[in-house]
């Protein structure tokens, strides 16, 4: 039998120093102990996905984390789109036909798994 690898993460906070650096922390303050892995996996994931296609977003998020002393995502993509003439189109580099094909060839893998987290949203409410 394969053994499975396992990779640690260690990450260094500032939090006095840095104010994303404070929201990440204060958020993990409110997560509870035994739920911290599955976030961090979630946020990973996340920074991944972004990294892969929209590199510029991370970059984005991180500036206005270090200028606003309240960061929201929604400042995050007014910047992403005052910096991208306008456009909050994060589906093939703007062009609007592209992305609208994309999104008919998604929407039903996309319903599918908005019922599944639906459905697991609810076990936790």
């Amino acid at each position: 039998m394969k053994s499975a690898t396992i990779k640690k993460l260690m990450v260094n906070l500032k939090p006095e120093d840095k104010p994303g650096d404070k929201l990440i922390s204060d958020s993990l303050e409110r997560i509870p102990l035994k739920e911290r892995g599955a976030f961090f996996r979630e946020a990973l994931l996340l920074g991944a996905l972004f990294r892969k296609n929209h590199p510029e977003v991370l970059k984005i998020a991180s500036l206005v984390a270090s200028m606003q002393s309240d960061p929201t995502i929604e400042t995050v993509l007014k910047t992403y789109a005052s910096m991208s003439g306008g456009n909050l189109d994060l589906h093939s580099g703007g062009n609007p036909a592209a992305a609208a094909e994309e999104t008919a060839q998604a929407e039903p893998e996309a319903s599918k798994v908005r019922e599944k987290v639906l459905s697991n949203a609810k076990g936790l409410l």
